[in-house]
């Protein structure tokens, strides 16, 4: 949300408790990835964002032991398997150009993991299953007396 635009409360007279309702662009974010391996996934990051997105969140979903990112061949961060989708605040990294992201393979000594999960990823194997993004909308209030 981008409260830079006329608010108006709910109620008439004002309170600690105020409630306002305020509406936004939405915006779509259109991420270019390609797989150059099975494995690995190259995404470009827009270069810029409309004023009322603070950020992009990058949503993971994938099978195997672990997922590491990269940008420019640097090792930023990872994520251990754990049977749920991967979220990764994006602002930090819309500068300095495009993220990779490796898979590694499962390895029976992870521990924590649901049985059923286990015996998906010896079915399927080490597999992105879904990369997308969302966008983090910003809201700005200024409250004066």
């Amino acid at each position: 949300l981008n409260a830079i635009a006329s608010l108006k409360s709910n109620n008439e007279q004002a309170t600690v408790f105020d409630s306002y309702a305020t509406k936004t662009t939405p915006y779509t974010p259109k991420l270019t990835i390609t797989y150059p391996e099975k494995q690995n996934a190259i995404i470009q990051l827009p270069k810029t964002l409309p004023s009322n997105v603070a950020s992009l969140i990058l949503k993971v979903d994938y099978l195997g032991g672990s997922a590491l990112l990269f940008q420019n061949g640097k090792h930023i961060t990872d994520n251990l398997y754990n049977g749920t989708t991967w979220h990764i605040g994006l602002h930090r990294f819309m500068e300095g150009g495009d993220i990779e992201l490796k898979l590694q393979d499962w390895n029976i000594s992870i521990t924590g993991v649901a049985p059923k999960l286990v015996k998906e990823i010896n079915e399927k194997g080490t597999v992105f299953k879904a990369i997308n993004a969302v966008a983090q909308y910003q809201a700005i209030l200024t409250i004066t007396k």
